[in-house]
């Protein structure tokens, strides 16, 4: 053989080595994962708007954002339809640049346009803004610089107006320009730039989103489909996962083990606790629970450790008095521990607690057992805990039993997660179980816990739960976000904690744990314990959209 020709054959050899490689490390094309998720009524219904209130379904799937935001990187920007953003000097202005080359699923193409409709209709429309973005907290008007260039003109300066715009998820304009009254707009069959847009099968008991025939990461998804089936709680969700009919999900098993056992080698669990803290919201807008001496006797007679032993089954610990993770050491306020410990407030003392509430003159004034108010009138409260969240249930009636034992005749009830989201934001509740916020700042927690801005004239709020507010800690929440100072923004965190700790404003329980379990019998790619490259949760929440990162990341083995 020549030499001419064995080099030939030696190239042809190696390019067809190199392709083999390539084959063998591309990600298998096709297939679909079932994931568990609690239908808000226990069956779906058919509307995509991302506009509704309370739906975890499929909004991020479908309408992007401008960034993501991974908290499990320290908030690192993951740049989605945005790929930057500045502020003027001034701090009064944000520019965002958009990314080019992405097209709507039905192959319009997505550009200014769209950022600047679907943000002024949220403008022009407070209450539908209220439930879903808040961008009118921050953001006056907004202006089109060029096709791919979008300035939000601020109400006055703040420095983390980019965390909060950013998270929009963006509607086509060539779509809902047409639309009447955008916040009554059923989306049955959705248009977006997301990585599944396609509803190919839409029953009461389970829907199929498949993939943008459009997408603009090109290659990905690598799954075809999602299969949504309607599960009535965790316990619901445990049993698919059980039976292998559900591949991904968030339940928290009361044995972790039998989830394992029952395939150790294809079912895992990870629960990562770097997420929001939980709380007993308390509404502070009902007697007896707008005196903040009263909310710090209820705080007393929860045994924590107990709750989180039992009712959480040990899977997380609980937070501190300030509403932050003990873990989250650098940011937790030691004058605010201290002021916790000095009143009692978010302790388990019984006795003290009793002893507060005797001081209070909530005394068993009628001899039925039960503390009444000072003016000798009876007292009931109710104490709501979401139907299915079984850890939640748990923790709520050793909770109510603690209430009864000291005296106080505080019943717990239950209600499906849809009209738990409406209680809470409408304020038809006396006590409630309910997740907490988190951001890219402490900042975020304090401003959705307790901004009067976030609170409308009817007393309905997306996430002002306990509907405490005052003067002076609006005040702090608006000057963070007027300097870009650390120091001077670390201060006004500090005097924040104090606030929120001396009144009471909501008792903090555990640090909410991301459930997340999955199975990889048929799918691989999923984050795990030793590669937690964003969180596991299969829910969504504007500050934690990481869905996206995630299912563009499964492929089939």
């Amino acid at each position: 053989m020549s030499r001419k020709l064995l080099a030939s054959v030696i190239v042809i050899m190696l390019l067809f080595t190199s392709l083999s490689v390539v084959a063998q490390d591309a990600p298998a094309q096709g297939g679909s994962i079932t994931i568990g998720l609690q239908a808000g009524s226990n069956v779906w219904t058919r509307n995509f708007s991302p506009f509704k209130a309370g739906e975890f379904d499929s909004r991020d799937l479908i309408y992007e954002p401008l960034i993501v935001w991974n908290p499990v990187d320290y908030n690192t920007p993951n740049y989605w339809l945005a790929t930057g953003y500045t502020y003027s000097d001034d701090l009064k202005s944000l520019t965002f640049t958009l990314r080019e080359g992405v097209l709507w699923s039905d192959g319009e193409a997505f550009n200014a346009d769209d950022v600047i409709f679907t943000a002024q209709m949220l403008l022009d429309n407070p209450q539908m803004d209220a439930v879903s973005f808040n961008i009118g907290t921050v953001a006056e008007s907004v202006e089109k610089v060029d096709d791919y260039t979008v300035t939000f003109h601020l109400k006055g300066v703040n420095t983390l107006a980019h965390t909060l715009l950013s998270v929009m998820n963006t509607v086509p304009e060539h779509i809902w320009s047409s639309v009447e009254k955008p916040a009554e707009y059923v989306v049955e069959n959705p248009v977006g730039t997301g990585p599944f847009t396609e509803v190919t099968n839409f029953q009461d008991q389970e829907f199929t989103l498949c993939r943008n025939p459009n997408y603009w990461q090109e290659g990905r998804p690598y799954l075809d489909c999602i299969n949504f089936p309607a599960l009535n709680g965790n316990q619901a969700i445990a049993l698919a996962l059980l039976d292998g009919s559900v591949e991904w999900a968030g339940v928290n098993f009361p044995d972790e083990a039998s989830f394992v056992n029952a395939n150790p080698e294809h079912h895992h669990y990870h629960y990562w606790t770097g997420s929001a803290t939980q709380y007993l919201v308390l509404n502070t807008t009902r007697a007896p629970l707008d005196d903040a001496q009263f909310r710090i006797a209820v705080s007393m007679l929860i045994d924590y450790d107990f709750v989180v032993d039992v009712g959480m089954e040990g899977a997380t610990q609980r937070s501190s008095p300030t509403g932050f993770p003990y873990t989250q050491g650098d940011v937790i306020s030691q004058d605010a521990l201290a002021l916790a410990a000095e009143t009692g407030f978010n302790s388990y003392d019984f006795d003290r607690g009793t002893a507060l509430l005797d001081e209070l003159g909530y005394v068993d004034a009628d001899g039925d057992g039960f503390r009444d108010y000072p003016d000798g009138s009876p007292l009931h409260l109710n104490l709501q805990a979401v139907n299915g969240f079984t850890a939640w249930v748990a923790s709520t009636q050793i909770m109510a039993q603690a209430f009864q034992d000291a005296g106080l005749n505080i019943t717990q009830t239950t209600l499906d997660f849809g009209a738990a989201v409406t209680a809470m934001r409408t304020g038809d509740f006396d006590l409630a179980m309910w997740f907490g916020t988190t951001g890219v700042t402490p900042w975020t927690f304090y401003r959705d816990m307790m901004y009067s801005a976030l609170i409308d004239a009817d007393g309905v709020t997306s996430s002002a739960w306990p509907r405490w507010t005052s003067e002076r800690s609006d005040e702090l929440i608006e000057q963070f976000t007027q300097t870009t100072d650390a120091e001077a923004q670390a201060a006004i965190i500090d005097e924040l904690q104090s606030i929120y700790v001396e009144n009471a404003v909501a008792i903090p329980m555990w640090d909410g744990p991301v459930w997340y379990n999955w199975n990889d019998t048929n799918i691989t790619g999923f984050p795990t314990e030793d590669n937690y490259y964003a969180t596991g949760a299969v829910t969504r929440s504007n500050t934690m959209q990481t869905r996206l990162i995630v299912l563009n990341e499964l492929h089939l083995k």
